[in-house]
Protein backbone atom coordinates (compact mmCIF):
# COMPACT_ATOMS: atom_id res chain seq x y z
CA UNK A 1 0.00 0.00 0.00
CA UNK A 2 1.30 3.45 -0.93
CA UNK A 3 1.15 5.61 2.19
CA UNK A 4 1.12 8.97 0.38
CA UNK A 5 -1.74 8.81 -2.12
CA UNK A 6 -2.36 11.77 -4.35
CA UNK A 7 -2.88 13.09 -7.84
CA UNK A 8 -0.57 11.68 -10.51
CA UNK A 9 0.87 13.39 -13.57
CA UNK A 10 -1.50 11.63 -15.97
CA UNK A 11 -3.92 9.63 -13.82
CA UNK A 12 -5.85 10.02 -10.59
CA UNK A 13 -3.24 8.09 -8.55
CA UNK A 14 0.34 9.07 -7.86
CA UNK A 15 1.70 5.81 -9.25
CA UNK A 16 0.20 6.62 -12.70
CA UNK A 17 -0.92 3.02 -13.16
CA UNK A 18 -3.89 2.21 -15.39
CA UNK A 19 -4.87 -0.26 -18.03
CA UNK A 20 -4.83 0.88 -21.65
CA UNK A 21 -5.06 -0.46 -25.18
CA UNK A 22 -3.26 1.00 -28.18
CA UNK A 23 -4.15 -0.50 -31.54
CA UNK A 24 -2.92 0.48 -35.00
CA UNK A 25 -3.32 -1.09 -38.40
CA UNK A 26 -2.34 -0.28 -41.95
CA UNK A 27 -2.56 -1.71 -45.42
CA UNK A 28 -0.58 -0.50 -48.42
CA UNK A 29 -0.10 -1.30 -52.07
CA UNK A 30 2.46 -0.06 -54.55
CA UNK A 31 2.72 -0.47 -58.31
CA UNK A 32 5.24 0.89 -60.76
CA UNK A 33 3.59 4.31 -60.87
CA UNK A 34 1.22 4.52 -57.90
CA UNK A 35 1.25 3.83 -54.19
CA UNK A 36 -1.51 3.96 -51.56
CA UNK A 37 -1.58 3.40 -47.81
CA UNK A 38 -4.54 3.35 -45.41
CA UNK A 39 -3.92 3.75 -41.66
CA UNK A 40 -6.14 3.65 -38.58
CA UNK A 41 -5.10 3.86 -34.93
CA UNK A 42 -6.71 4.41 -31.55
CA UNK A 43 -5.80 4.66 -27.86
CA UNK A 44 -8.27 3.45 -25.23
CA UNK A 45 -7.88 4.42 -21.56
CA UNK A 46 -9.78 6.47 -18.94
CA UNK A 47 -7.31 9.36 -19.17
CA UNK A 48 -5.51 11.16 -22.00
CA UNK A 49 -2.46 9.35 -23.41
CA UNK A 50 1.06 10.48 -22.48
CA UNK A 51 3.26 11.57 -25.37
CA UNK A 52 4.82 8.18 -26.09
CA UNK A 53 1.40 6.51 -26.46
CA UNK A 54 -0.32 9.08 -28.67
CA UNK A 55 -1.34 8.26 -32.22
CA UNK A 56 1.03 10.61 -34.00
CA UNK A 57 -0.16 12.60 -37.01
CA UNK A 58 2.96 13.46 -39.01
CA UNK A 59 5.07 10.33 -38.64
CA UNK A 60 6.62 7.78 -36.34
CA UNK A 61 5.78 7.66 -32.64
CA UNK A 62 8.45 7.60 -29.89
CA UNK A 63 8.43 3.79 -29.73
CA UNK A 64 9.14 3.54 -33.48
CA UNK A 65 12.08 5.96 -33.30
CA UNK A 66 13.52 4.62 -30.03
CA UNK A 67 16.39 2.72 -31.69
CA UNK A 68 17.24 5.43 -34.24
CA UNK A 69 20.41 7.25 -33.04
CA UNK A 70 19.89 10.01 -35.61
CA UNK A 71 16.65 10.97 -33.85
CA UNK A 72 16.89 9.86 -30.23
CA UNK A 73 20.50 10.05 -29.04
CA UNK A 74 22.01 13.02 -27.20
CA UNK A 75 22.72 15.75 -29.76
CA UNK A 76 20.87 13.77 -32.47
CA UNK A 77 21.94 14.92 -35.92
CA UNK A 78 18.40 15.22 -37.35
CA UNK A 79 16.79 16.89 -34.31
CA UNK A 80 17.70 20.54 -34.45
CA UNK A 81 16.01 23.88 -35.18
CA UNK A 82 15.19 24.60 -38.82
CA UNK A 83 15.98 21.03 -39.95
CA UNK A 84 12.93 19.10 -41.06
CA UNK A 85 13.32 15.32 -41.01
CA UNK A 86 10.27 13.13 -41.66
CA UNK A 87 10.27 9.73 -39.94
CA UNK A 88 7.41 7.76 -41.53
CA UNK A 89 4.80 6.07 -39.36
CA UNK A 90 1.32 6.30 -37.82
CA UNK A 91 -0.97 8.66 -39.80
CA UNK A 92 2.00 9.96 -41.87
CA UNK A 93 0.46 13.36 -42.64
CA UNK A 94 3.99 14.35 -43.47
CA UNK A 95 3.76 18.14 -43.72
CA UNK A 96 2.57 18.64 -40.14
CA UNK A 97 4.58 19.13 -36.96
CA UNK A 98 6.09 15.89 -35.61
CA UNK A 99 4.89 16.55 -32.03
CA UNK A 100 1.17 16.44 -32.88
CA UNK A 101 -0.75 13.42 -31.64
CA UNK A 102 -3.99 12.36 -29.99
CA UNK A 103 -6.25 9.44 -29.16
CA UNK A 104 -7.07 8.40 -32.71
CA UNK A 105 -6.46 9.04 -36.40
CA UNK A 106 -7.51 7.67 -39.78
CA UNK A 107 -5.41 8.59 -42.81
CA UNK A 108 -4.89 7.90 -46.51
CA UNK A 109 -1.51 8.46 -48.20
CA UNK A 110 -1.30 8.55 -52.01
CA UNK A 111 1.82 8.79 -54.19
CA UNK A 112 2.52 8.86 -57.89
CA UNK A 113 6.07 8.35 -59.20
CA UNK A 114 7.82 8.80 -62.52
CA UNK A 115 11.26 7.27 -62.99
CA UNK A 116 13.90 9.73 -64.16
CA UNK A 117 16.99 7.51 -63.91
CA UNK A 118 17.34 3.76 -63.54
CA UNK A 119 20.97 3.53 -62.31
CA UNK A 120 21.02 4.89 -59.69
CA UNK A 121 17.25 4.82 -59.36
CA UNK A 122 15.83 8.35 -59.15
CA UNK A 123 12.14 9.20 -59.43
CA UNK A 124 9.94 12.29 -59.36
CA UNK A 125 7.09 11.96 -56.89
CA UNK A 126 3.77 13.71 -56.29
CA UNK A 127 1.92 13.01 -53.05
CA UNK A 128 -1.30 13.76 -51.18
CA UNK A 129 -1.99 12.90 -47.53
CA UNK A 130 -5.44 13.25 -45.97
CA UNK A 131 -6.95 12.22 -42.68
CA UNK A 132 -9.48 12.66 -39.90
CA UNK A 133 -7.84 13.08 -36.49
CA UNK A 134 -8.62 13.59 -32.83
CA UNK A 135 -9.67 17.24 -32.26
CA UNK A 136 -7.49 17.26 -29.12
CA UNK A 137 -4.45 16.90 -31.40
CA UNK A 138 -5.47 19.71 -33.75
CA UNK A 139 -8.56 21.79 -32.86
CA UNK A 140 -11.28 21.70 -35.53
CA UNK A 141 -11.91 24.75 -37.67
CA UNK A 142 -15.56 24.69 -36.56
CA UNK A 143 -16.30 24.46 -32.85
CA UNK A 144 -18.19 21.40 -31.73
CA UNK A 145 -16.89 18.99 -34.36
CA UNK A 146 -15.79 15.58 -33.11
CA UNK A 147 -12.94 15.39 -35.66
CA UNK A 148 -10.45 17.55 -37.51
CA UNK A 149 -9.88 17.13 -41.24
CA UNK A 150 -6.27 17.55 -42.41
CA UNK A 151 -4.56 17.32 -45.77
CA UNK A 152 -1.28 18.19 -47.45
CA UNK A 153 0.25 17.75 -50.88
CA UNK A 154 3.38 18.39 -52.84
CA UNK A 155 6.22 17.05 -54.95
CA UNK A 156 9.51 15.40 -54.22
CA UNK A 157 12.46 13.40 -55.46
CA UNK A 158 13.10 9.83 -54.33
CA UNK A 159 16.49 8.18 -54.83
CA UNK A 160 17.37 4.57 -54.05
CA UNK A 161 21.17 4.33 -54.27
CA UNK A 162 23.01 1.11 -53.56
CA UNK A 163 26.61 0.12 -53.00
CA UNK A 164 27.13 -3.59 -53.56
CA UNK A 165 24.53 -5.19 -51.25
CA UNK A 166 23.87 -2.01 -49.25
CA UNK A 167 20.79 -0.09 -50.43
CA UNK A 168 18.71 2.69 -48.90
CA UNK A 169 16.08 5.30 -49.74
CA UNK A 170 16.53 9.08 -49.78
CA UNK A 171 13.59 11.49 -50.02
CA UNK A 172 13.56 15.24 -50.57
CA UNK A 173 9.99 16.58 -50.46
CA UNK A 174 8.29 19.92 -50.99
CA UNK A 175 4.88 19.83 -49.22
CA UNK A 176 3.78 23.24 -50.44
CA UNK A 177 0.02 22.82 -49.67
CA UNK A 178 -1.17 22.41 -46.05
CA UNK A 179 -4.78 23.11 -45.08
CA UNK A 180 -4.03 23.87 -41.39
CA UNK A 181 -0.83 25.78 -42.09
CA UNK A 182 -0.57 27.03 -38.50
CA UNK A 183 0.34 23.43 -37.57
CA UNK A 184 2.75 22.84 -40.46
CA UNK A 185 6.27 21.64 -39.71
CA UNK A 186 7.90 24.31 -41.86
CA UNK A 187 6.42 27.70 -42.71
CA UNK A 188 3.30 27.91 -40.49
CA UNK A 189 2.04 31.16 -41.99
CA UNK A 190 0.37 30.36 -45.35
CA UNK A 191 -1.65 27.57 -46.93
CA UNK A 192 0.57 27.56 -50.04
CA UNK A 193 4.28 28.34 -49.69
CA UNK A 194 7.73 26.81 -50.11
CA UNK A 195 8.36 24.08 -47.53
CA UNK A 196 10.89 21.28 -47.46
CA UNK A 197 11.78 18.10 -45.60
CA UNK A 198 14.12 15.12 -45.99
CA UNK A 199 14.11 11.47 -44.98
CA UNK A 200 16.35 8.42 -45.23
CA UNK A 201 13.38 6.03 -45.19
CA UNK A 202 10.64 5.14 -47.67
CA UNK A 203 7.36 6.92 -46.99
CA UNK A 204 5.58 3.53 -46.65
Amino acid sequence: MYRNPGQGQQTSTRYDVEGFARATGEVSVRTRYLGARLFAGTYLAPTAPPLQRRIMLAGADPYQTFTNPLLRSRGALFVRPDFHYQAPGDANLRAFRPDLGGRWAVALNLEGTKTLLKKPEVALMAFVDAGLVDPQAVPPSRLGRSYTALYDGGFGIVARPHINELAWTMRFELPFVVNRWDYAADGPDKRVRFRWQVSLEPSF
